[in-house]
């Protein structure tokens, strides 16, 4: 049985332009738009979910240490959970995003007719989609993967009817947390394993930011490792 969409799902950018505006705002650029803006809504919309898990985490300092002690698992993962959210919400807008914006301004000087102007604002999105990975499937199958798994987690925490001191020694609660956690890292060390292995073009650079700060103290990197030999020995019992 098909899923029913959520009102997040279907909610959409729409541009209403007069002539001759309406030329720079055609099918195809706004279908870009809307994919670029969904995209952005639904990470701030993660990014909210996990605050409001940490929040409600914020009660748990009233429980004894012996009973919020079952909660260490859940803070480290809503923690990292959070951290990859904002990190991927940083690199599209400050890195993506707005160095696009502002070399398509200042290419505005230089724009003497329509055909121009067209050219330009078509390659100010085309950009924006390459260096926000919606070229490369894999990666933005990857990153929805991610974004699933956090709402899966926020779900799962929220259904718990408040604090209780049961719930934080109850086996079922670690063993859910485990199992969350297994899936995010799992999902976190393909991204991570994917951009790594890319080639040099300029977007690519862009796109090894992303592994730098989530990476940056070298918490990964065993398991990142470990990933790429996993694939260079496939690769090598293909070719012979």
């Amino acid at each position: 049985q098909a899923k029913s969409k959520t009102g997040l799902e279907g909610f959409a950018f729409q541009v209403v332009s007069k002539w001759p505006l309406s030329l720079l705002f055609d099918q195809k650029i706004m279908g870009c738009y809307q994919m670029l803006f969904r995209h952005l809504v639904n990470c701030k919309h993660v990014d909210r979910r996990l605050c409001r898990v940490w929040i409600n985490d914020k009660e748990v300092k009233r429980l004894p240490t012996t009973a919020a002690s079952g909660y260490l698992g859940a803070f480290s993962l809503r923690q990292r959970m959070l951290f990859c959210v904002q990190n991927l919400e940083y690199y599209m807008m400050e890195e993506a995003i707005e160095p696009n914006w502002i070399r398509f301004m200042s290419r505005l000087n230089n724009v003497n007719n329509i055909d121009d102007l067209l050219a330009e604002h078509w390659d100010f999105v085309d950009q924006c989609m390459k260096d926000c990975m919606f070229m490369n499937h894999d990666l933005i199958a990857i990153i929805n993967k991610i974004l699933a798994s956090c709402i899966e987690f926020c779900d799962f925490m929220q259904s718990i009817d408040g604090v209780d001191s049961k719930a934080s020694e109850n086996q079922s609660f670690e063993d859910n947390i485990k199992r969350l956690d297994a899936k995010f890292t799992s999902y976190l060390i393909t991204l991570l394993t994917t951009i790594s292995s890319l080639g040099q073009e300029e977007s690519v650079e862009k796109l090894r930011n992303i592994l730098y700060r989530e990476n940056f103290n070298g918490f990964y990197s065993e398991k990142i490792e470990r990933d790429q030999r996993g694939n260079d020995t496939v690769t090598s019992s293909i070719s012979g």
